[in-house]
Parts: C-alpha cells; sequence; structure tokens
C-alpha cells in the first residue's frame, strides 16, 4: 500500500472545529424559519471534498424558493446558502486545491451534470443548500467540483454573488432592457 504523505501532509494543515454556528431550515414551507443551531457538525472532507471556512454568503431569490418549498426534493435541517466565497480549510484525498485557497461557489459540482442539476433521475448529490449544506453556516463542507478559485483582487463580499444574483441583475440589466 502506498499512501501519499504530501496528500496526509496538506490535508492535516489546518484544524477544523468539531461544531459551528449555523442557521438551519428543519423542514421548508410557506411559514418555514431559519433556526439558529449553534452546534452544528463541521463534517470532515471525504475523498474529492473540501471544507470552507464561510467568508461571505449572498442572498438571492432561490433562497426564498428553497425556504418555502419550492423544491420538494430539499433534505430536511438544510444550511441553505447556495452563493458563497470562502477559504479552503481542509481537503479530503484526490482534490486540487490547497488550504488556503480562495474560492466562491459554483451551485453544485459541474463535473456531476451540465447544465442543470436536475437529471433525468433527480437532483444532483451536490445541490449546494439543497441536498447538502451550503453557506448559511461558518463552515462547509462540498465536493470540489462545486467551487473556483476567487480572482486575485476580489474580496469575499464581491465574489459571493458572482454566480447568481450578479447574473440575474446583468441579465435584466443589460441583456433583456438593452
Amino acid at each position: 500500500m502506498y499512501v501519499n504523505m504530501k496528500r496526509v501532509v496538506r490535508r492535516c494543515m489546518s484544524t477544523l472545529p468539531s461544531r459551528c454556528r449555523a442557521m438551519v431550515l428543519e423542514e421548508a414551507g410557506p411559514n418555514a424559519k431559519l433556526i439558529l443551531r449553534t452546534n452544528h457538525e463541521v463534517r470532515s472532507p471525504s475523498h474529492g471534498e473540501v471544507c470552507i471556512r464561510i467568508d461571505a454568503c449572498a442572498v438571492a431569490f432561490r433562497d426564498i424558493l428553497d425556504r418555502t418549498g419550492a423544491f420538494p426534493f430539499i433534505k430536511r435541517n438544510a444550511v441553505l446558502g447556495h452563493e458563497f466565497a470562502g477559504t479552503v480549510k481542509a481537503v479530503g484525498e484526490n482534490t486540487n486545491l490547497q488550504v488556503g485557497e480562495r474560492v466562491v461557489s459554483l451551485h453544485w459540482d459541474q463535473t456531476e451534470a451540465w447544465p442543470s442539476p436536475l437529471t433525468p433521475n433527480g437532483p444532483v448529490n451536490s445541490f449546494i443548500g439543497l441536498t447538502v449544506d451550503g453557506g448559511y453556516a461558518e463552515y462547509c463542507t462540498v465536493t470540489e467540483g462545486t467551487l473556483v478559485r476567487v480572482p486575485n483582487g476580489w474580496s469575499a463580499i464581491q465574489a459571493a454573488p458572482v454566480m447568481s444574483t450578479f447574473g440575474t441583475v446583468w441579465q435584466g440589466a443589460k441583456v433583456r432592457a438593452r
């Protein structure tokens, strides 16, 4: 058996807390409320996963849809927040990201399904905020394919909304309004 010590050392470079604060949606529905939990589990990344410390999380219209039950497959006790930026704190095996890199979310693992996270077999397992916890927490663990590096010079606040919120505004203001 071969053990890649570079991976072992890289994975252990950062200490993760076992618990963090998170806004949890116990069950989606028209009158659903988010509940602050101070003991939400921080899951260590497994093969192909990355744990991120959330530095900024945007709020978009999909968050309202998620909370009110527009997606019937949303998991119970979901942590919403599909648009976030953060810092890699731990990586599992077979990942290209490094501890300390700054990343932004892509909503779902783009290698799992494209162009939509809704497949003929149902939603993908990496659908952030719906089938896997999102950025309404201090930490979240997701597959590496749900993330891209933040461009140099961008703050977390600038990066977090760029995948959806900014795209919605751009579509409305520049493309449709002309």
